[in-house]
């Protein structure tokens, strides 16, 4: 079975996609196999960081992949051990099908009131 987790928040440079690859190397180095669902297709930042992993030759190997739909993802699921949505950096009906889609949610945030404020 797949743990999925969806890391969603309703603003953008709160570390989701920091958090996202810290949680895919942790999971990868105890030997579980990982996707990151890189769900903003315009930045792509985790899907930019693996291919530097990659060129670089660093272990352990993560498997990141864009995907403009969840129910694209949903598609992969028994590939894989775990399934982490990296979300868009802003709440849409996207952000509600990740969260009713995982397992866990993480909604990351800065501690300033601009950060707080929409969370």
């Amino acid at each position: 079975m797949t743990l999925k987790i969806g890391i969603i928040s309703q603003k953008g440079g709160v570390s989701k996609s920091s958090v996202a690859r810290l949680l895919a190397k942790e999971y990868a180095a105890n030997e579980w196999f990982v996707k990151i669902a890189d769900m903003d297709t315009n930045q792509g930042t985790c899907t930019k960081w693996n291919a530097r992993r990659m060129t670089n030759g660093h272990k352990p190997d993560i498997s990141v992949e864009q995907f403009s739909t969840v129910k694209q993802v949903k598609k992969i699921y028994n590939t894989y051990d775990l399934v982490i949505f990296d979300g868009k950096p802003y709440a849409d009906s996207q952000t509600i099908e990740i969260a009713k889609e995982s397992d866990i949610i993480i909604i990351p945030t800065g501690n300033s009131l601009d950060d707080l404020e929409p969370t």
